[in-house]
C-alpha cells in the first residue's frame, strides 16, 4: 500500500534493542555517499529510467491503484513515532546523520515524509535525550533547504540563495514540501506562503527587467538602489514610515489566493506587498543577478509588524584591510 506521510503508521517493526543499534551503525555510515544513495531508495542510485523500472518492486493496491514501497527514509520518520524514548532518540541522530554534508536530497526526501514536523513535535519532549537529538536532526534537515532554512532561523546569510521552487513559509505555519504545502487549507489568518520558481512568467520578466538595470549600473551602490526602486514599483511604490502600518495589500493578496485556490501565491504575480513580499522579491531578482544578498524575518507574527522582512544587499565602493601592530 501506498503511505500518507500526514497519517501516523502503525510500527511493523522488530526488536527495538536491534533497531537501536542499527539506527546507529546508520548514523555512522551515513558519512558516505553512498549509504545516504541508499537510504534514499533503489532510484536514487541507479542510473537510468529502464533500470529503475525493472528494480522497481510495485505494491498493487484493492483499487488497481500502483505505487512505489517506501524508500528507507520513510521508515525513519515513521520510527520518529516509537513508543520506546531510547528509540526515537537513536532514530533522530540517524536522520541528522543522513543529511550528513547538507545532503539535499536527502533533506528533501525527509521532509516529503514529514520529519520536520515529526522532529518539531519531539523538540518539546520532556526526556532532555530526545529533545536534544529532535533539535540537532531538525536542524540538519532544514539548514540542507534554503526554504526550510528561512522557516526554522529566520534568516538566509548572504552567499545562500533561493534555488528553484522557494517558498518562503511564515513562521507560525508548519513546513512542508511544495505540494504539502499547497494543500494547506487556505484561510484569512495565515500569511501568504510566497513562491519563487523559474516557471513564473512574471517573475522572468523582473528578472529579465532587473538584469538590465544591474548591467548598466556604473557601480554596485547605484545597482543595489536601482534593483530596490524596482521592487518598490513593482509592488505597489515607496511609503512613507508613518503610514507603513496603513499599507494594506490584503485585498490583493486574497484576490491572488482565491486564483490559485492556495496559501502558495507566486511571487511574480503580486501587485502589491509590504515588506515580507518586497523582501523576498528583491533577494529573488538579487540572486538572479549576481548580487550578493541575505533575508531576514522578523518575530512578530501579529500587530503593525507582523511577518516583517527585510533584505540585506553587500556594496563593494573600497575595501578596506585593518592593520594589527605585533609586539
Amino acid at each position: 500500500m501506498c503511505i500518507d506521510p500526514s497519517q501516523p503508521q502503525a510500527q511493523p517493526f522488530g526488536d527495538s534493542e536491534e533497531l537501536e543499534a542499527s539506527l546507529y551503525a546508520i548514523a555512522v555510515l551515513a558519512a558516505h555517499d553512498s549509504v545516504r544513495a541508499m537510504l534514499r531508495g533503489k532510484s536514487a542510485i541507479l542510473s537510468n529510467a529502464e533500470d529503475t523500472a525493472a528494480s522497481t518492486n510495485a505494491m498493487t493496491l484493492e483499487e488497481g491503484a500502483e505505487c512505489e514501497p517506501p524508500p528507507p527514509t520513510a521508515n525513519l520518520v515513521r520510527l520518529l513515532g516509537g513508543e520506546a524514548p531510547s528509540l526515537r532518540r537513536a532514530t533522530a541522530i540517524a536522520i541528522a546523520a543522513s543529511c550528513h554534508g547538507g545532503d539535499i536530497e536527502s533533506a528533501k526526501q525527509l521532509v516529503h515524509w514529514g520529519a520536520v514536523n515529526a522532529l518539531s513535535a519531539l523538540v518539546h519532549e520532556k526526556d532532555s535525550g530526545v529533545s536534544a537529538a529532535a533539535a540537532s536532526a531538525l536542524r540538519a534537515v532544514c539548514l540542507a533547504i534554503p526554504s526550510a532554512m528561512l522557516w526554522l532561523t529566520l534568516q538566509l546569510p548572504i552567499g545562500v540563495q533561493l534555488g528553484e521552487d522557494f517558498c518562503a513559509v511564515p513562521t507560525n505555519s508548519t513546513f512542508g514540501d511544495l505540494e504539502a504545502l499547497k494543500a494547506m487549507p487556505d484561510s484569512d489568518e495565515g500569511a501568504d506562503i510566497l513562491f519563487v520558481s523559474s516557471e513564473d512568467e512574471s517573475l522572468a520578466a523582473l528578472v529579465a527587467q532587473a538584469k538590465s538595470h544591474v548591467d548598466s549600473a556604473s557601480s554596485s551602490n547605484t545597482a543595489v538602489s536601482s534593483l530596490a526602486r524596482m521592487v518598490s514599483d513593482a509592488l505597489g511604490g515607496s511609503v512613507e514610515y508613518d503610514k507603513y502600518e496603513h499599507f494594506d495589500a490584503s485585498d490583493e493578496s486574497m484576490a491572488l489566493r482565491q486564483r490559485m485556490r492556495s496559501r502558495v501565491v507566486p511571487i511574480g504575480k503580486l501587485r502589491k506587498g509590504g515588506a515580507r513580499a518586497r523582501a523576498v522579491l528583491f533577494k529573488a531578482l538579487a540572486d538572479r543577478c549576481g548580487l550578493a544578498c541575505g533575508l531576514t524575518l522578523g518575530r512578530c507574527v501579529s500587530g503593525a509588524h507582523a511577518h516583517h522582512a527585510w533584505a540585506t544587499a553587500v556594496s563593494y565602493t573600497h575595501l578596506t584591510l585593518p592593520t594589527k601592530r605585533i609586539v
